[in-house]
Order: structure tokens, then C-alpha cells, then sequence
């Protein structure tokens, strides 16, 4: 569910340049070739993370959800959902997920909406539709083929993000 942005801009408590990564004031943006080989290390290290710490069966579905959930807040935020990620309690992992819906303790619509979709992805509950950007973020990551024909789900005013729709 990330946007792609090739100019810094303000994001939440920093600037951030290509799929939300930090950027420095003063330093270059860097290129579309650059935020990619970002995205792909950020998200390496959160397939790491799950790789090494979820013990519970995972489809496809549903690693895309935790990849983008991890993306998006850090690998720590699945940490202090393991016990129901380990147990199999997607449903429960589902409702608690959609906590994580504020910046700056306000509530963000955009994050209410990512939240309620990688929720669905857990699930099961998802319509193809919503794999989107989550997915992209794990084919990044994996050099996958990407269909760019789908549209972003949120975002401000950043461009969509290849998408890639699962086997169903």
C-alpha cells in the first residue's frame, strides 16, 4: 500500500523520497532505480523478521499483509503481536492490527483504510483487488515480474506503485 514519490516530500514526523523512505534534507533524492533497491532492502528485512520469528503457516495473503504492515510501522509492531500471529488467531491479530491507525496521536483516515486492508488480507477476507501494493513490496523485494495496471489504494497524490495481483 505505499505510494511511490520521486520528490522528497513531508510525511508524518520526517521527509521521505521514493516508497517512504527517510530523506535527509540537503541530500540527493536519488533515483527511481535507488528508492526500488530501498524498498527492497527495507523489505528484505522484514521477510527476515518473519522468516525467522512466525512460526504459523502463512499463504500468500497473508505474508503480504504482515510485509506491509511491517513495512509501514517496523518489524517491532509484529513483535507485539507475535503471541497471536504464532497461535494462528488471524481474526484476533486482525482486530488488533487496526489499532495501529494513528500519526502524531490523531487518528489517519489513510491509515484506518491500510489497516482494514491488510486486516482482510489476513483474514481472508480480501477481494483480489486489495493484494496491491503489499504484494509489490515482497516482488520488489524478489525481482518478480509486476503488472502496473492496477490502481493505488490511498495515497497523497503520489504515484501508483506496480502492482501485482495473486494466483487465486
Amino acid at each position: 500500500f505505499e505510494g511511490y514519490t520521486s520528490k522528497p516530500a513531508w510525511d508524518h514526523k520526517q521527509y521521505s523520497v521514493g516508497f517512504g523512505t527517510k530523506w535527509t534534507p540537503g541530500s540527493p533524492a536519488g533515483t527511481r532505480a535507488d528508492h526500488e533497491a530501498a524498498l527492497s532492502n527495507e523489505a528484505s528485512k522484514v521477510d527476515a523478521y518473519i522468516q525467522q520469528n512466525v512460526k504459523s503457516p502463512l499463504d500468500e495473503g497473508k505474508r503480504a499483509a504482515l510485509t506491509s504492515f511491517g513495512y509501514n510501522l517496523g518489524p517491532g509492531a509484529i513483535q507485539r503481536l507475535l503471541p497471536d500471529i504464532n497461535a494462528g488467531n488471524w481474526d484476533r491479530f486482525g482486530q488488533r492490527m487496526n489499532s495501529f491507525n494513528k500519526a502524531s496521536g490523531q487518528v489517519n483516515p489513510c491509515l484506518v483504510k491500510r489497516r482494514a486492508q491488510e486486516a482482510a488480507m489476513l483474514t481472508g477476507n480480501a477481494a483480489p483487488s486489495t493484494y496491491m501494493a503489499a504484494n509489490a513490496v515482497n516482488q520488489v523485494a524478489t525481482g518478480a515480474p509486476q503488472n502496473v495496471n492496477n490502481p493505488m489504494i490511498g495515497g497523497n497524490g503520489s504515484v501508483p506503485v506496480p502492482l501485482v495481483q495473486p494466483n487465486m
